[in-house]
């Protein structure tokens, strides 16, 4: 396709994103080139990342697969497919990352725990917890995702597999109070950049919440100035849930993207500010 925008779009203010990602990703995904004068990206983006989406948006290559190197040694190799097929989902995200070297560091949180990771992606922090949670179910929206999800557990075979399990789930059906759950309630649920739009808050916090066993926790580390964060804080007592802010998590942040057995990552396009937030329904989490 004519790429022509590319150009404007990696020189475009850091502010100037949220919805303009999700419009670079059709304009890539359609593959037309079109400019139509609302196309901006964060200035950080690389020229490599934004080849990187037009590699992805390419159906005739075949998937790449990525490892990532944790601090304690651990590798987890993964798949990406291409954004026609699989969205912004194809790819592993910075926050990801994050939130599986956390998991590591603080295993007895999901330790012999259920835990449901949503909108995983390639489930990079669903494949940790493995190693420490009696069970995990790594879900997404797409048939597309879930396939590859199963492909890139396969890739992972000093992992144990048999903890885990792979499910299609669409946050919107849970809106519906009346919609049957696909899943039993779990202990943790796990996301990883999974806020990044204002009309995708309500379906997501109403998943969790349906999802989530009484006692449980969620475990969310979301992009720091992703459009959609302030309107989802504000909406997490509508669905009877509290919420706790890990106030030293950027500090981690800092150490994983530092080091250099982290891969160019696709997807790393809203820079390496990230939050993180328990959620539960009990005054007091145990985790900050």
């Amino acid at each position: 396709g004519d790429y022509r925008t590319l150009g404007a779009v990696m020189n475009a203010e850091e502010e100037e994103f949220g919805e303009a990602d999700n419009v670079l990703v059709e304009l890539i995904a359609s593959g037309t080139g079109e400019d139509n004068g609302n196309a901006t990206l964060n200035h950080s983006c690389s020229q490599d990342a934004v080849f990187d989406w037009i590699r992805l948006a390419d159906k005739t290559r075949c998937a790449q697969i990525k490892t990532v190197e944790f601090s304690d040694g651990s590798q987890v190799q993964f798949a990406e497919v291409c954004i026609a097929d699989g969205g912004v989902g194809g790819g592993v995200w910075t926050g990801s990352v994050c939130l599986a070297e956390w998991l590591l560091e603080n295993s007895h949180l999901i330790a012999d725990k259920s835990v449901l990771e949503v909108g995983a992606g390639v489930g990079i922090s669903g494949l940790i917890a493995s190693r420490f949670a009696s069970s995990v179910v790594i879900s997404d929206y797409s048939q597309a995702l879930t396939d590859n999800l199963r492909h890139t557990i396969q890739l992972n075979k000093d992992l144990p597999v048999s903890r885990i399990s792979v499910d299609i789930l669409n946050w919107n059906d849970f809106v519906n109070p009346e919609c049957e759950l696909s899943v039993d309630p779990v202990d943790v649920i796990l996301g990883a950049e999974v806020v990044y739009m204002e009309h995708s808050v309500l379906p997501l916090l109403h998943t969790i919440g349906r999802c989530l066993k009484p006692d449980g926790v969620a475990m969310l580390v979301l992009g720091a100035h992703r459009e959609g964060l302030e309107f989802f804080l504000s909406m997490i007592p509508t669905v009877g849930l509290e919420c706790q802010e890990d106030m030293h998590f950027q500090e981690l942040v800092r150490r994983v993207v530092g080091t250099s057995t982290l891969p160019t990552l696709t997807m790393d396009r809203a820079g390496t500010h990230f939050r993180k937030f328990s959620l539960s329904r009990k005054c007091s989490i145990g985790v900050a």
